[in-house]
C-alpha cells in the first residue's frame, strides 16, 4: 500500500491571521536575540554576599599585636561584566574581596579600602567593575582572653522551714571572655541571675540561663564586642533537708567480755545539725565521729576527731571537729611481768619458738579489779595468721588482754622475739 503525503497549503496558512501573529512574534524574538548577541555580546551583573578577607597574619599587623575586634564579618557586593553565555554561572565563590591594611598603625577604628579580584581557582572569564561599599569600618585592638568564675544570684528562690539551700552550682563553673584588651579589662565578674519567683522543695536545675558580664560597679556590660566561650549556664540549686544527728564513737580491739558501755566519756558536742538530700537524711540516724583503739586508751585520755560527712551533705552548724574526753578518775594502772606467751596460727611447715622470756605490760582498770588479778589472768598471744612468716629470729607483735574481768585492759603496744625454723 502506498503512503499518501498531504501537501502543506502555505497560502492557506498565510491567510490565517492567528498563524501570522505567532510566526511574527517568533521571528521578532530570533531577530532580537541575534542582534543582541551580535552587537552586545557582554552584559553586567551584581553578585551579593561576598565575605571580606582581612589578613590578620600580615607581618606588620602581627608586629603591632593587633587583631580584628569587630567589623570583620562584613559581606559586600561586586559588579562584574561577562559574556551572556557564562554570566549566570558566576557566583560569590569566583570572587575574592580583600581589605587593605595600609592605613592601620594602632589600635582603634579604621576605614579599610576594599579590593576585588577573580579567585585563582575560578576558570570563568569575566571582569570586575567595582565593589559596594568601597570601604568598611573595622575595629582593631590587642586581642586577649580572661577567665572568670561564674557566680549565681538566686534572689527569687525560697525554701520552706526545715530545709536549707546549699550553694548554687553553675555549669560551666567558669567562662572565658575574649576581645580587645580595652573591652575585656572592663569586665569584673560573670554572673547568672535566677530571678524566677519559686519555692523549691527539692534540688532543681535551671537550664540555659544567660551569663551576664558586670563591671566593677555592678553595671551590665554589652557583649557586642566580646566573645564568651559559653553564652549560658545550667544552674543546680541543691535543696537539703535539715536534721539533728547524735554523735557517737566506736571501739577497736575490744577484749572478750570487755564492757565498753561502762566507759565514761563526754563528747564536746552531743549532736550536730546537718542537711542532706531528703531520701538519704531520713535514714541517717547517727554519726560515728571516730574510733578509739582500746590499747591506746590511757588514764585521762582525750581524743580529737574531725567531722566527716558524705559529700552531698552540709554541716549546718559548721562544727569541724569534736573532742572526746574519758573520765578515768576511779581508775589506776599496774605493771605486770607476763611470761606465758603463746603462739597461735603458726604455719604447719614451721616450728615457732618464743625467745623472749617475758614482757612487761601496763594494765589499766578499776582499782578494785586491779587488786584482784595476777599475771596468770593476762593473755599474751602472738598471732601469725595475718603476716608473712619466714625463717629466722625477729620481733613479732604481741596482743595482750585480760578477758572477762570487767573494766580492765592492756595499754600500749608489745612485741616479743620469736625463732622460726623449718620442720624436719
Amino acid at each position: 500500500m502506498k503512503l499518501r503525503y498531504k501537501k502543506i497549503n502555505f497560502k492557506k496558512i498565510l491567510d490565517n491571521k492567528n498563524y501570522v501573529k505567532v510566526l511574527s512574534i517568533i521571528a521578532a524574538i530570533l531577530l532580537w536575540w541575534t542582534i543582541v548577541y551580535s552587537l552586545y555580546p557582554e552584559t553586567q551583573k551584581e553578585i551579593s554576599d561576598i565575605p571580606v578577607t582581612i589578613n590578620t597574619q600580615d607581618e606588620r599587623i602581627k608586629q603591632l599585636g593587633l587583631s580584628v575586634i569587630s567589623g570583620g564579618e562584613t559581606t559586600v557586593s561586586v559588579q562584574i561584566t561577562a559574556k551572556r553565555a557564562v554570566i549566570d554561572s558566576i557566583t560569590a565563590d569566583d570572587i575574592i574581596v580583600t581589605a587593605s591594611l595600609n592605613g592601620v598603625t594602632t589600635a582603634g577604628d579604621a576605614s579599610l579600602e576594599l579590593n576585588a579580584q577573580i579567585n585563582s581557582s575560578s576558570s570563568k572569564e569575566f571582569t570586575i567593575d567595582g565593589v559596594t561599599p568601597k570601604y568598611i569600618d573595622v575595629k582593631f585592638g590587642k586581642y586577649i582572653s580572661k577567665t572568670f568564675p561564674v557566680t549565681v544570684n538566686v534572689s527569687g528562690i525560697t525554701i520552706p522551714e526545715g530545709y536549707t539551700m546549699n550553694s548554687a552550682i553553675p555549669n560551666p563553673l567558669e567562662v572565658t571572655v575574649s576581645g580587645s584588651q580595652e573591652d575585656v579589662e572592663q569586665v569584673s565578674k560573670a554572673v547568672v541571675n535566677i530571678d524566677e519567683e519559686k519555692e523549691l522543695l527539692t534540688t532543681e536545675t535551671f537550664t540555659s540561663q544567660p551569663i551576664i558580664l558586670l563591671d566593677a560597679e555592678g553595671n551590665e556590660i554589652s557583649n557586642e564586642h566580646l566573645k564568651l566561650d559559653s553564652q549560658t549556664a545550667d544552674v543546680k540549686i541543691p535543696v537539703l533537708k535539715k536534721k539533728e544527728i547524735p554523735l557517737k564513737i566506736e571501739f577497736l580491739n575490744v577484749p572478750t567480755g570487755f564492757p565498753t558501755e561502762n566507759l565514761k566519756y563526754t563528747i564536746s558536742t552531743d549532736s550536730i545539725t546537718v542537711a542532706g538530700p531528703e531520701a538519704q537524711i531520713d535514714n541517717y540516724n547517727e554519726l560515728v565521729v571516730g574510733y578509739v583503739d582500746i590499747s591506746t586508751l590511757n588514764i585521762g585520755a582525750t581524743y580529737t576527731f574531725d567531722i566527716d560527712l558524705p559529700s552531698e551533705f552540709l554541716n549546718v552548724d559548721n562544727i569541724k571537729a569534736v573532742s572526746v574526753e574519758f573520765d578515768t578518775s576511779d581508775m589506776s594502772y599496774t605493771r605486770f611481768y607476763v611470761s606465758n606467751l603463746t603462739v597461735v596460727n603458726a604455719p604447719a611447715e614451721y616450728d615457732v619458738e618464743v625467745v623472749s622470756n617475758s614482757i612487761t605490760v601496763t594494765i589499766i582498770g578499776e582499782e578494785a579489779i586491779l587488786n584482784n588479778i595476777t599475771a596468770e589472768d593476762i593473755v599474751a598471744t602472738i598471732d601469725l595468721s595475718d603476716r608473712d612468716v619466714i625463717t629466722g629470729e625477729y620481733k613479732a607483735p604481741v596482743k595482750v588482754s585480760v578477758p572477762n574481768k570487767g573494766l580492765i585492759w592492756a595499754y600500749g603496744d608489745y612485741t616479743a622475739v620469736i625463732r622460726v625454723t623449718p620442720k624436719e
